[in-house]
């Protein structure tokens, strides 16, 4: 695959708050840990806590610490806050957008009602990013403090969960391509969600990307906006500032908008998210210019780029899918065709065979830690990275963004070691098997074919007709994935009957809010999938 028609051949600030009242006080909780917001105001070593008079000997409160460290909060998971004394129950106070959802109990450890443990009321909370938490009491002692932590919370599916809703088709058993119009796809290829939530989709071969306003709740939504086309019936290709040639890739972050225009070998850049069809990008790398679009192995050339990665620190990341490489620019640029400060599965910029790691320009019998062919995900925060390398039927996962080029992973998905390649090959014997299984992947493909929800793992494996979903980001080679979506069970990869529980080679996702969405290349839809 080398091209988009390529890919027609192959498928033919709180939002709630207030205060909880003293509760009961029981047994449990525990001790705490740290990472998490303290703020505290002192007082002596007694005092008189509201309503009442100190127990003898009590001290006061001045620091409190909260259990879960961590970013991301598990979707049942209790939080357990320690204050440093016995606290006032009667002065608790819950604020936060996780307040609403949350039952606390105090209990003892060291002193008297010095434990405080928030639980989901209705025994998981709400998923999602910007789940936050602010818990403060007095203490019985004199003194006060309070903890504050913000959280991404996991998605949780059910086995063989239905979409609730689609974008492209006007229900949810429909696959066929039809015309070009405001309501219909012709090879989408990527999905991004804009703060504002504004949802974009790269509409690959109609050379255009389509905006809606926010998601769709029901099937047959028409966009309101259109980029690259001067209308919603049109469809050509060109390669001019206006115009596309294969847009197939879609990144928002930062503020900006990036869109991989792939068979014009060059990423848009747009300074500020586009609202109307008006819109412009600002400047083009990969190309000297707008009206430029030749293939270079070069530290500012691209030849087929698939996706694009635009982090909120202010970096941009391409994979290079015919240079099998990755190219990392530590900022934004601002002027076009600025060359690359980093390539990742190269170890210089003019080096640009597929599993290379003797880099004698031709490509080894086996892959590599530091090697990529085809790339065609890249995802970063810009801390940690993950690349989806689709002919090696992998996903290769960095702990620390790489600074050098060369750099090898630390991690590897869908093999035993970094030497593997075969696809669904559970038992490692360098062929395919005949069933997948949660830990297999057979062509993990699609522009933007991964997608990170704080701390969980969504990969689109292609040719599964299937995503896998880890809970946690992986720390073990060929670990196995927590959820599947597409499929009824873990060892089932063939595709059937378009419904809402089906894809046909799953290609682009993102995570937005409690929802994610899933580009479905083979039914010319995007599948959304709520939380439980």
């Amino acid at each position: 695959m080398s091209d988009a028609s390529g890919w027609g051949a192959r498928i033919g600030a709180f939002v709630v708050a207030g205060a909880l009242a003293a509760l009961l006080t029981g047994c449990g909780g525990g001790g705490g840990g740290g990472g998490a917001d303290v703020s505290s105001s002192g007082g002596g070593a007694t005092g008189a806590p509201p309503g009442g008079s100190a127990p003898s000997g009590t001290t006061a409160i001045t620091s409190a610490s909260i259990s879960e460290s961590a970013t991301t909060l598990g979707n049942a998971e209790s939080l357990v806050v320690t204050f440093d004394g016995s606290a006032e129950p009667g002065s608790i106070s819950v604020t936060g957008t996780l307040a609403a959802e949350a039952a606390g109990t105090w209990s003892s450890t060291v002193v008297q009602n010095d434990t405080y443990t928030l639980a989901p009321s209705s025994g998981s909370w709400r998923a999602g990013p910007g789940r936050t938490v602010s818990v403060s009491a007095q203490g019985a002692g004199g003194g006060s403090a309070t903890v504050t932590a913000s959280y991404v919370v996991n998605l949780v599916f059910d086995p063989s969960p239905a979409a609730m809703t689609v974008i492209g088709q006007g229900d949810f058993i429909t696959g066929t391509w039809v015309s070009a119009s405001a309501h219909s796809f012709n090879s989408p290829t990527s999905v991004a969600v804009a703060p504002s939530g504004r949802v974009f989709v790269s509409d690959s071969s109609n050379n255009r990307v389509l905006g809606f306003r926010s998601l769709p709740p029901a099937p047959g939504a028409s966009a309101d906006m259109v980029l690259g086309q001067a209308d919603f019936t049109s469809s050509v290709s060109a390669t001019t500032r206006s115009a596309y040639s294969g847009p197939f890739g879609i990144s928002v972050g930062g503020g900006k908008m990036a869109v991989v225009d792939r068979a014009a070998n060059r990423v848009l850049i747009y300074n500020s998210i586009p609202d109307d069809s008006s819109a412009l990008p600002d400047v083009v790398v990969g190309q000297p210019g707008f009206t430029s679009g030749g293939t270079s192995c070069a530290a500012a050339g691209l030849s087929s780029p698939s996706s694009a990665m635009l982090t909120e620190d202010g970096r941009l990341l391409v994979a290079d899918f015919g240079n099998a490489r990755v190219l990392v620019w530590n900022a934004v640029p601002t002027t076009n065709g600025k060359a690359a400060d980093v390539v990742i599965g190269q170890s210089s910029f003019t080096q640009c065979a597929a599993n290379d790691d003797n880099q004698d320009g031709a490509a080894d019998a086996t892959p590599s830690a530091r090697t990529l062919t085809s790339p065609t995900g890249v995802w970063s925060d810009g801390r940690r990275l993950a690349v989806v390398d689709s002919n090696n039927n992998r996903v290769l996962l960095w702990n620390n963004l790489p600074s050098s080029n060369f750099a090898p992973a630390d991690v590897v998905i869908g093999q035993a070691s970094f030497t593997g390649s075969a696809g669904n090959d559970d038992d490692q014997d360098g062929a395919m098997d005949a069933a997948p299984t949660a830990r297999t992947l057979n062509r993990p493909d699609g522009s933007g074919g991964i997608a990170v929800n704080g701390d969980q793992l969504a990969i689109a494996d292609a040719f599964n007709n299937r995503v896998l979903v880890w809970n946690h980001f992986p720390a073990t080679h060929f670990a196995p994935a927590d959820f599947v979506l597409g499929q009824a069970d873990f060892t089932t990869g063939a595709f059937g009957a378009v419904t809402a529980q089906t894809m046909t080679i799953p290609f682009g996702l993102t995570f937005s809010q409690d929802k994610l969405l899933v580009v479905d290349i083979g039914a010319q839809r995007v599948l959304g999938f709520a939380s439980k």
